[in-house]
């Protein structure tokens, strides 16, 4: 009986090696719709042994077959695609290069999808095409320097599809390396990739973007205006306050102003509170959220009394889910650790739970706070232990691994995926 399930198994891996080699033949026909069949059939069969035979091919005379075994390439979500990726990056067909990005950036996001792991790669690129502001790797991520390399240079690319792929991948991989070679094009860049720079910097968090950020501030077209505002709140240019208010206030757009105002609220000054004050009182309502965060960042000693009773007050009449969420964040910051349990509530709701997230993240900063978040773990709720992680992954503190690690073992899969997440990016950065 073993005698046969050996020659079971030998014949089987015969079969196997037969059917390889006789796909890898066909990327040496000379017929190029054989070798286009022959690259989608190796990315389809999963046999890791086609990733330096399709690498080959990316420099195959004809283009649909460089497409396919790019295509094929980035399926595989294996790093030993990288270099034969990278090389991609300097095909002249748009498509081809794309395809090479979408390979790139899913070594290092994924998202759960159908069918397996050609399913997984393809949701993951529809992701990414995306944009979405969740679409970014936990800090601490090695990514390659050949791929930041490649992105870098591709941001330059005169075919503007290919230049905004290029930055929002870069953006995706806090691609900082990339940040001055960004820097250099983004004010000559066309408008739709000045966007898509500026939406970089602002997940790569890299203060030495903003002079060049500077430059575009007063762009003719509004987009760029108001991504630039919300860029350099994000950079904590404080410097720029002055130049923010001015477009505050004069800007004919309402759009740029609103994102002047949250650039505003994310680096205030103790100086402005009586400004800020005036707007919690704002019909409207981003304008009274937006103040509320500010005086959750005011230093504690800016924030009197007759602030803290006035923040109290609007939080007992406010109507607004988003801003009353906001007044919660801003009065546990200024040491109302009664008020910690709204932010937490939050993750248990759909609807606010992306800034519940954003807010315990921002206040879990301050190591000090986080042994009020422990007992939040323990709870009964698991969306609250599950985006609870969440938060810990974007903190990436060690000090919160032991903390973390027995939900590694909920009963909850979803928890236990991303107190995972949440582990693996503490002892990244242990």
């Amino acid at each position: 009986m073993r005698l046969l399930l050996s020659l079971l198994v030998v014949s089987a891996l015969a079969a196997q090696d037969v059917d390889f080699d006789n796909l890898a033949a066909r990327m040496e026909n000379r017929d190029p719709k054989i070798r286009r069949e022959g690259a989608k059939l190796l990315g389809e069969s999963g046999d890791k042994r086609a990733i330096p035979v399709l690498g080959k091919a990316v420099k195959d005379l004809d283009t649909e077959t460089r497409y396919q075994s790019v295509q094929a390439l980035g399926s595989f979500l294996d790093r030993e695609t990288i270099p034969f990726l990278a090389e991609a990056m300097k095909d002249p067909e748009r498509r081809v290069k794309q395809s090479a990005i979408d390979g790139m950036v899913t070594q290092y996001i994924s998202v759960k999808g159908p069918g397996g792991i050609k399913g997984v790669f393809t949701k993951t690129v529809d992701v990414f095409r995306k944009g979405g502001d969740d679409a970014i790797v936990a800090p601490g991520t090695d990514v390659d320097t050949r791929v930041i390399a490649s992105l870098a240079d591709a941001v330059s690319d005169p075919d503007n599809e290919v230049a905004k792929d290029s930055a929002r991948a870069l953006g995706v991989l806090r691609g900082s390396a990339a940040v001055p070679a960004m820097g250099k094009v983004l004010y000559g860049a066309p408008n739709p990739v000045k966007v898509e720079i500026l939406r970089a910097f602002q997940k790569i968090r890299d203060p030495k973007a903003a002079p060049e950020v500077v430059h575009v501030l007063a762009n003719s077209n509004k987009d760029v205006r108001a991504q630039a505002a919300l860029t350099l709140g994000l950079l904590g240019a404080r410097d720029q306050r002055t130049r923010l208010r001015s477009l505050f206030d004069s800007d004919p757009d309402k759009g740029v102003r609103l994102r002047a105002f949250e650039a505003l609220s994310m680096m205030p000054d103790a100086a402005d509170a009586a400004w800020f004050a005036g707007y919690l009182e704002d019909k409207d309502d981003k304008m009274r959220e937006l103040a509320a965060d500010a005086f959750g960042r005011m230093p504690q000693a800016a924030v009197t009394k007759e602030y803290d009773e006035k923040l109290s007050g609007r939080l007992g009449v406010e109507k607004n889910g988003r801003v009353k969420l906001a007044l919660a964040f801003a009065l546990t910051a200024q040491g109302h650790g009664d008020r910690l349990p709204d932010l937490v509530d939050s993750l248990d709701s759909m609807l606010h739970r992306q800034y519940g997230i954003a807010y315990l993240t921002e206040l879990g900063r301050d190591a000090s706070r986080l042994p009020s978040y422990y007992p939040y773990l323990k709870g009964d709720r698991a969306d609250i232990r599950r985006y609870l992680c969440d938060v810990f992954t974007n903190l990436a503190n060690p000090a919160a691994l032991e903390q973390v690690r027995p939900l590694t073992q909920d009963p909850n899969d979803q928890v236990v995926t991303a107190a995972i997440r949440a582990v693996q990016t503490m002892e990244r950065v242990k």
